[in-house]
């Protein structure tokens, strides 16, 4: 009798499967009829053996099948989207949806909808999946559409897979304990493929589930900080809550997120302090105050700040933890261990946390520093213009510390135990050594020394969540091996042994890190070479000649200016000044107050921009009478009342906006649409220009503090000085002002 009920509610599941799949008239659904023929064709003889159901479908939509009929399969998702109906119509939105970006490998959609499409069909046979059909189909569609680029990268390659392997494949990239798991917004992606494909793979049954809106959802993270004492005694520290402001959550890329890193909305600061005994609220608030102030000018590193460490203070370090290892004394791994906390920046729990790197022999050498970016995962058609670039690097120890340690744990050394040394060094030397003192010195001494911020950052293992120049900068690891060796000849020169802290038992072969997306010189050179053949080749009354010069103007004017992708990217006319290169740019008003900034243009950019608007202007005359619709867009460009820039897309006007951009840009050169700021920051930085000047280039934070503010020193010279290193730049790489 159960069996007779199940089968029976199994005829009805596929009856209510096919007419979802062909709800519409005879044409639409013979075309719909014709794209499930095809993937059931398409499919890789590994899937195709999975699934028995494939004969049925097939006959099917054969029997639903019409002769060629000349609309056109998207034309049926545009339909369902301009009616509102694509949360009733998912699978014929996802059936009739193909690849709008000609970047992406074809093959491997085709692979992907053909196998979601038969996952599709047999979860509804089993029934009660519902959720999770519509999640993938969905995601499908918009993956179609160009909305899922960041998850696109980390999509397991279906063509070199079975269906057990591709299922084992997204289980082990959205595990908890997998190392390299993706973030968890692509996670979430990720797990409506895996969900179905799972299921059907091992023919399981759905389940239903209530769910409440009581789940409390707001957009930014709140962060904690480290505990910070005035001293190690730890009577009176300062601990902080961060509000970090990540923009909207449904942001389909995650380079939208990347100006959000770093720059607080709220900052809650929870002052302790054991020795308090004002009996008032209010003179315990202004001793609250004075902690918090007094440590914020500690981690400034300024030479004025009397309780820096001094360099006689830490020679006497030095030379002591020296003699211990020299005499193999009871202290020698106490003292090894405040040399590794003076070398790395490291406080003692972070010391012991140090990731050891070995030698071929495993013997130890150094210590590992991670350092990964959300833009180095990148899907493999981008990889040929890119260059690669490292996800860790480490440093090397000197041979005298790495001598008999095994690893860097330090098991058995107590907090305490290097307070006691530190205290002994202190009555001996008559010298004022802390922990907190041999932890900041490195960053004390390059801070001194004008060594960029993310430098300093990178060295001493901050989060690059609190640094928002760190996600567009690629730089050698040569640099940074540079930059440490000099710290430790310094530290040298205070030793007996000028030469003890400088042999290295092994060295790191030089590699980058970073963004891979400061592109080679040769690669923008082809690029630009290609536009302008474009250009060339086209009638200036070409509706491809508008999109050709637009994109050609919009990419130098990204290196030019630094500009955040936007709606209405570029401003507006009004916004710059062709006589003296001014270009005032409000590109993030996110936050509060004004955020804008003014830069110089370089010369070359300033004569292609002259050459765009003498351009609009001759459309303004030519389709005065055929298109005045149009010829009225390219008149209120001119005048201020629209932005810079717009697309044609059959005769129609296109704002420009990222999505828009992302299409019009996709077959000429298909990387994210902030690729220029990444390029810009790595390129000024290679050239020697100071972070502050480049942080007040690109619209990025000190100190909390906009450029320019009331106690900034810089001036406009420091933006004509990027302005001539840019305009050489686009020399370099063959920008051209003419295009005949």
């Amino acid at each position: 009798m159960f069996e007779g009920v199940k089968e029976r509610f199994k005829h009805k599941n596929i009856e209510r499967f096919l007419r979802k799949l062909f709800p519409f008239d005879e044409s639409h659904n013979a075309l719909l009829a014709t794209e499930v023929i095809r993937l059931c064709t398409i499919i890789r003889e590994e899937y195709r053996n999975e699934f028995p159901e494939i004969p049925f479908l097939v006959s099917e939509a054969q029997r639903i099948q019409r002769p060629q009929v000349s609309a056109n399969l998207h034309d049926i998702v545009i339909s369902i989207s301009n009616n509102k109906n694509l949360g009733v119509h998912y699978l014929p939105a996802f059936l009739s949806s193909n690849l709008l970006l000609t970047s992406y490998d074809g093959n491997k959609f085709d692979q992907y909808k053909a196998l979601t499409f038969l996952s599709v069909a047999r979860l509804s046979f089993i029934g009660t999946h519902q959720s999770k059909i519509e999640a993938i189909c969905n995601d499908v569609r918009l993956f179609a559409n160009g909305k899922r680029e960041t998850m696109a990268a980390y999509l397991p390659d279906i063509e070199q897979l079975n269906f057990h392997q591709l299922v084992e494949a997204f289980k082990t990239l959205v595990d908890e304990e997998n190392e390299d798991r993706p973030p968890n917004q692509v996670v979430d992606k990720l797990n409506h493929y895996r969900r179905p494909y799972e299921s059907t793979l091992n023919y399981l049954d759905g389940y239903s589930r209530n769910v409440t809106g009581s789940e409390f959802k707001k957009s930014g993270r709140l962060e904690q900080g480290e505990l910070k004492t005035l001293d190690d005694d730890g009577e009176e520290g300062l601990f902080e809550l961060t509000q970090f402001n990540e923009g909207p959550k449904s942001t389909s890329h995650s380079w939208q997120k990347e100006d959000h890193h770093g720059e607080s909305s709220r900052t809650t600061s929870i002052v302790s302090s054991y020795t308090h005994n004002q009996p008032s609220y209010a003179a315990g608030a202004l001793h609250a105050r004075a902690i918090q102030a007094r440590i914020e000018k500690r981690d400034m590193s300024l030479a004025c700040d009397i309780d820096s460490a001094t360099i006689y203070e830490i020679g006497a370090l030095v030379r002591y933890c020296m003699e211990q290892i020299s005499t193999n004394s009871n202290t020698l791994m106490a003292a090894k261990l405040l040399l590794v906390m003076l070398f790395s920046g490291s406080t003692y729990t972070q010391a012991k946390k140090l990731k050891s790197k070995r030698s071929s022999h495993r013997k130890l050498v150094g210590f590992c520093r991670k350092h990964r970016l959300p833009s180095q995962k990148q899907r493999a058609e981008l990889l040929p213009l890119l260059k690669k670039t490292s996800e860790e690097f480490w440093l090397p120890l000197p041979q005298i510390v790495c001598q008999s340690l095994s690893s860097l744990t330090f098991k058995g050394v107590e907090e305490t135990e290097l307070k006691g040394l530190l205290s002994y060094i202190n009555k001996r030397h008559v010298t004022h050594l802390t922990l907190r003192k041999v932890t900041s010195y490195l960053r004390q001494k390059l801070s001194h020394e004008n060594v960029e911020s993310t430098i300093i950052a990178l060295l001493t293992g901050e989060p690059i969540n609190t640094i928002p120049a760190v996600f567009y900068l690629q730089l050698s690891d040569g640099y940074l091996l540079q930059t440490y060796n000099r710290y430790l000849d310094f530290l040298s020169h205070l030793t007996p042994a000028p030469s003890a802290l400088t042999l290295f038992d092994e060295a790191p072969s030089p590699s980058s890190l970073g963004s891979p997306l400061f592109i080679e010189t040769d690669v923008l050179s082809s690029l630009f070479s290609h536009l302008q053949s474009k250009l060339n080749s086209k009638q200036p009354k070409d509706e491809c000649f508008h999109n050709n010069i637009t994109i050609y103007t919009q990419l130098i004017l990204a290196i030019a200016s630094g500009y955040r992708p936007v709606t209405g990217w570029f401003g507006k006319i009004t916004h710059l000044s062709l006589q003296t290169g001014d270009y005032w740019i409000s590109d993030k008003e996110s936050g509060i107050g004004d955020n804008s900034r003014v830069i110089k243009l370089p010369d070359i950019t300033i004569k292609i921009l002259d050459n765009y608007l003498s351009y609009c202007k001759r459309r303004v005359l030519q389709l005065a009478n055929t298109q005045p619709e149009l010829s009225l867009e390219y008149k209120r460009l001119l005048t201020g009342e629209t932005h810079l820039f717009f697309y044609l897309r059959e005769s129609q006007y296109e704002p420009c906006t990222p999505s828009n951009y992302t299409f019009f840009i996709d077959s000429v050169f298909p990387l994210q649409a902030n690729w220029a700021r990444h390029h810009a920051r790595s390129l000024l930085t290679a050239k020697g220009v100071d972070t502050s000047v480049i942080n007040a280039w690109m619209g990025h934070m000190n100190q909390s503090k906009r450029s320019f503010h009331e106690f900034s020193t810089l001036t406009r010279q420091h933006m004509v000085t990027i302005s001539h290193i840019l305009n050489e730049h686009l020399l370099d790489i063959g920008v051209e002002a003419t295009y005949d």
